[in-house]
């Protein structure tokens, strides 16, 4: 009995020491620190200056990321290069674009808008510029499309893309699913696999310029919004007329149609840019207001102190407007705040927003010079 009691002894002993080596591997892991994303309000502010070497203008006017370490943004150089800029995350360089440097494209062109669907697959929109051999006027323009593979920046080659002029807004779902706008009525899709040329559903004449001006869409791509704005400066009184197009199920509808007749006037919505949100909102900028569409009608939502360029976001209670004479004001879903600290009786121009929510870049331009505001 003796041996059978210190049997059962140790076997006791042996389970609770067994007991205690196992329990501290089953306590739950410390809790892993939640990362603090500060207000936007709160933001440190640092202002980078790009500026191409010997050149009287570097304007970009487009900014876009794939993360808040690796941005582009695209515009305007007076010489044939310095028309995009890279952020790696520490310093902004030039983007090597022109065959004179080693790129993959000839000749001069102008860059406007940029946006991309990842680090790999990036598109941008402008023109090139041909010398005319029959002027006036010295050059021609036609529309451009350059694209980021991965390995390098090259041109899309399509002849239809060459009876368009000067592209100034894209929109995109996927790289299958590609809207490009600009000067005379141009209107471009791609469906990944060819690009066709669309004619907007607006007044066409001689005489009569006509820019589609801001494309944006639902997040599916089932519905398009543009801004086409139309003029003719040879009549008295001059006038304008800016047409809310939609395209859906392969069909234009103009649902309104603001018409502006000489000097100052009062907007029914923003003539510069529309965006549709990642709420589901679409909104417009332009004559220093912001307007919100219903789905019946713009509704009013606020005056600023100067013409709106540009609105974007990241959601319903952190997006961002900006404009000339250094307009940066920020929405938190309660109320409206400026920084008063980029605001400038005459110059800067600020043209485009990327956030992730964590940080924002805002890119604009003085005289001569981009400005780059970082706020984190």
């Amino acid at each position: 009995m003796s041996t059978y009691k210190n049997r059962t002894l140790r076997l006791l002993l042996f389970a609770a020491l067994l007991g205690q080596i196992m329990i501290p591997s089953c306590k739950k892991k410390p809790t892993e620190p939640v990362e603090q994303t500060r207000n936007p309000r709160e933001y440190v502010w640092s202002i980078d200056t790009l500026s191409y070497p010997n050149s009287f203008q570097t304007h970009m006017y487009d900014i876009w990321g794939s993360n808040a370490k690796s941005l582009y943004a695209a515009g305007h150089n007076d010489r044939g290069l310095g028309k995009m800029y890279y952020f790696n995350g520490a310093a902004w360089e030039d983007v090597k674009l022109s065959t004179v440097q080693g790129g993959n494209i000839n000749g001069p062109i102008d860059l406007k808008a940029i946006h991309g669907f990842s680090p790999n697959d990036i598109w941008v929109v402008g023109e090139r510029l041909d010398f005319n051999p029959n002027p006036p006027p010295n050059f021609l323009d036609s529309g451009l499309v350059i694209h980021y593979n991965g390995s390098g920046w090259f041109e899309v080659k399509d002849p239809i893309l060459l009876t368009g002029r000067f592209l100034v807004t894209l929109w995109r779902t996927s790289s299958s699913d590609l809207w490009a706008g600009g000067v005379d009525a141009t209107l471009f899709h791609y469906n990944g696999v060819e690009w066709r040329r669309l004619i907007p559903p607006v007044p066409l004449r001689p005489n009569l310029h006509v820019v589609v001006r801001s494309i944006t869409g639902t997040l599916t791509g089932e519905t398009v919004y543009m801004l086409i704005r139309t003029d003719d400066f040879n009549t008295i009184p001059q006038y304008e007329h800016y047409y809310f197009v939609e395209y859906a199920n392969n069909a234009f509808t103009v649902i309104d149609v603001d018409s502006v007749v000489g000097g100052p006037y009062d907007v029914d919505w923003g003539h510069q840019a529309f965006w549709y949100s990642p709420w589901d909102k679409l909104y417009s900028v332009g004559d220093a207001t912001l307007f919100e569409w219903t789905g019946e009608r713009w509704k009013f939502i606020m005056r600023f102190n100067a013409q709106l360029e540009n609105v974007f976001g990241s959601s319903a209670d952190n997006f961002y407007v900006v404009g000339q004479y250094g307009q940066v004001w920020h929405y938190n879903g309660k109320d409206w705040h400026q920084f008063k600290q980029f605001e400038a009786p005459d110059v800067p121009t600020y043209t485009g927003i990327w956030t992730d929510g964590k940080e924002v870049f805002i890119v604009g331009h003085n005289t001569h010079d981009t400005l780059v505001l970082h706020g984190k």
